[in-house]
This record gives structure tokens, C-alpha cells and sequence, in this order.
């Protein structure tokens, strides 16, 4: 068993998903270059071990920003018809994280029976710290 302080507000699955984390042995990525964080994060959903559900309809879409350029987004239906849309953007710092990365939580999130609606994962341009070479 990994060792973790003990934190009495967490619940037993938020200590199963620290105990795993912590087993994958992975430096943190405060101590990366934003390149290597990136690649890391994207790489790390898989130590949760979250089934992906599947879902109606996803489709990959580009939305358009102030200056003319576009952002990458995905929009997630869960059924057929006219559904309110909830627009969700990922952490990250400009920096980390990606529609790919957060694509499990979102297509659980548009699967939610108290809260039906479309979600749309949306994307953004990084920092400029991060796109240097």
C-alpha cells in the first residue's frame, strides 16, 4: 500500500485515485518542461482506469475567437433531439490538458440522467512559455 497523509474529508475513492497516482511513480509535473508535462498528462488518465462510456454522438468541431483563429472543441450528445449545451473548459494553466485528456470525463458528464444536456469540450491556444522550443 502506498503511504498517504491522512486526510479524513477525502472519500475512498478519492484515496484510490491518490494511492494509484502515487504507485505510478511519475514525477510531478511542476518539475517538467511544459513539453514533457504535456506528453505526461496526456499519457496519465490511463492510471485512473476509468471505462469510457459510450455515447450517441461525438463530433470534433473548430470554434472560432476574436482574432480569427480557432480553437479545437467537442461537442458530446448524449440522445437525439433538442438539448440544452453546456460549455466546458479543462485545467490546465494554458499549458497542460487537452479535449483528448478530459475526453472520459466529458462523455460521462453528457451521460448525467439529473442534468441532460449536450457537452462541449473546449480547447484554447497555450501560453507563450509553453510553445517555446
Amino acid at each position: 500500500m502506498t503511504s498517504l497523509p491522512q486526510y479524513p474529508e477525502l472519500t475512498p475513492a478519492m484515496r484510490s485515485v491518490l494511492e494509484r497516482m502515487a504507485r505510478a511513480g511519475h514525477p510531478p509535473l511542476y518539475a517538467l518542461q511544459p513539453q514533457e508535462a504535456r506528453a505526461a498528462y496526456e499519457l496519465g488518465g490511463g492510471v485512473l482506469d476509468v471505462p469510457r462510456p459510450a455515447i450517441a454522438e461525438v463530433r470534433e468541431v473548430q470554434l472560432p475567437v476574436r482574432d480569427g483563429a480557432h480553437v479545437p472543441a467537442r461537442l458530446y450528445r448524449p440522445a437525439e433531439g433538442t438539448l440544452p449545451v453546456l460549455l466546458y473548459f479543462h485545467g490546465g494553466g494554458f499549458t497542460i490538458g487537452s479535449v483528448d485528456s478530459h475526453d472520459t470525463l466529458c462523455r460521462t458528464l453528457a451521460l448525467w440522467r439529473d442534468a441532460p444536456c449536450c457537452r462541449s469540450a473546449t480547447g484554447w491556444r497555450r501560453s507563450i512559455a509553453s510553445r517555446r522550443r
